[in-house]
């Protein structure tokens, strides 16, 4: 009996390790050219003055929040993301760009802008397929 279990916990060692060892396969494809140019639009619009005053932004709270490579970081991090994941969405849903206004004052892309920042931590694209059909 002892013997049996002995032999059990080595085969069931061996048979874990090997499986933590194996790579898996993964579905998930990330476009490295594109998100390449996400990160460099990123790293120069986030920290440009210019950037903020063309959005119409007080650039002079914005430069104070900057100051801190703390917010530089995580700003250019949530800039990436989305932009990235605005992206993706512009390539499924390429007509939005074109539609005109959607919402009064709002086009197209920036309603899909919208959508891709608030949905873009999950895999929840019903709004999107909704309005595309």
């Amino acid at each position: 009996m002892r013997n049996f279990t002995v032999k059990s916990l080595i085969t069931l060692l061996i048979t874990s390790s090997a499986l933590l060892l194996t790579s898996m396969r993964s579905d998930a494809q990330v476009n490295m050219t594109k998100i390449a140019q996400v990160a460099k639009s990123c790293q120069e619009d986030i920290l440009s003055s210019n950037y903020y005053k063309r959005m119409g932004f007080d650039t002079n709270s914005i430069n104070e929040y900057l100051k801190n490579s703390y917010n530089q970081e995580q700003a250019i991090r949530h800039c990436i993301s989305s932009r990235y994941h605005y992206s993706l969405v512009m390539t499924k849903y390429a007509w939005l760009d074109s539609t005109g206004e959607i919402l009064p004052g709002y086009p197209g892309s920036v309603v899909a802008a919208s959508l891709a920042s608030v949905f873009g931590s999950s895999n929840q694209t019903s709004i999107l397929d909704c309005i595309a059909n």
